[in-house]
């Protein structure tokens, strides 16, 4: 059995370095909250009582803004990561990813091969972790000067969607994590378009033929998507220089005072946590309820999330 971890010492991985970046809801002032803050604070005019109020609100939100608690977001991340090593259960996030997740992890090798045709270096793919105090991750591949991290696309529509779109500030923070474990100062960030395994390709003939017998789809839609899925998930037939981009990253190390600042109190929630989690008889005050209206306790959420019914992902 593995040893148990104390999250007085968590590490963090660096894939989920960014979530705990992420802002609280409501704490950051709007953009017209700052603009009247500005007037009012450069003017030389008698401020009204209720001036002053909204000085003293702006003010106590930059001051927990300049030292947020942690957010929904990284309560979730700290959720999922404490789910892996206590209950060793590791759960896909949001939607339907399980295929997505499965063709990354799944082909790792033959996307350090693929690029191993494409820089004509013999690349090998990495597989223990490296970790410091704070952090724990593993980059696919490493050399003396260089870290390279690929990522599988799903299809060739993700693929390119990948190349329009602004990089993820997730992937930013998660070769940052890498460089600071493997102590160097350049990275690359890979996107590569490889065959999807039949297996998963099997699994979307499965949800075609689930769209038809539910009326989601038309018959014809049915029989021309059948008729394509194999083209649509195999790209042998396309020239290496179309099945990848790269994004060169330069490390910043000025932001690891505050990644650790920030892991410490990771730590601090998961320890409180863990004791809050020993118990199992609780009991829930009326008052939450009771003071509001019966619309406010039936408001639907704006997101949809598939975990709900049991847990927050």
């Amino acid at each position: 059995m593995a040893k148990k971890q104390k999250f007085s010492d968590f590490k963090i991985w660096c894939s989920e370095i960014h979530s705990l970046f992420s802002i609280p809801m409501g704490i950051k002032p709007k953009a017209q909250e700052y603009k009247k803050y500005e007037r009012l604070m450069n003017s030389d005019k008698e401020k009204s009582e209720n001036d002053l109020a909204f000085l003293k609100k702006i003010d106590e939100k930059i001051a927990i803004l300049n030292d947020p608690p942690l957010s929904k977001t990284a309560i979730n991340s700290l959720l999922r990561q404490y789910g892996k090593v206590v209950y060793n259960k590791k759960v896909a996030t949001t939607g339907d990813p399980m295929s997505f997740l499965k063709k990354g992890t799944d082909m790792e090798g033959e996307a350090v091969e693929l690029l191993s045709k494409i820089d004509k270096v013999k690349y090998k793919l990495i597989t223990e972790n490296a970790e410091n105090k704070f952090l724990i991750g593993r980059c696919d591949i490493f050399t003396p000067e260089n870290i390279i991290d690929i990522k599988i696309s799903w299809n060739v529509n993700s693929f390119l969607k990948s190349r329009t779109s602004k990089v993820d500030a997730k992937y930013w923070y998660q070769m940052q994590g890498y460089m600071e474990l493997y102590n160097v100062d350049e990275s690359e960030l890979v996107f590569v378009l490889l065959n999807t395994p039949p297996e998963l390709i099997e699994r979307e003939r499965v949800k075609l033929i689930n769209k038809f017998m539910v009326g989601e789809i038309d018959r014809d839609k049915y029989e021309l998507d059948m008729e394509n899925i194999e083209s649509a998930f195999t790209y042998s037939n396309i020239p290496l220089s179309k099945r990848y981009f790269r994004y060169k990253i330069k490390r910043e190390p000025q932001i690891f005072k505050t990644v650790y600042d920030k892991v410490e109190k990771a730590r601090q929630w998961l320890v409180q946590f863990e004791k809050d989690m020993k118990i199992n008889n609780l009991v829930l005050p009326s008052d939450n309820y009771v003071k509001q209206q019966p619309e406010e306790n039936n408001i639907e959420s704006d997101t949809t999330d598939p975990d709900q019914s049991d847990t927050r992902g």
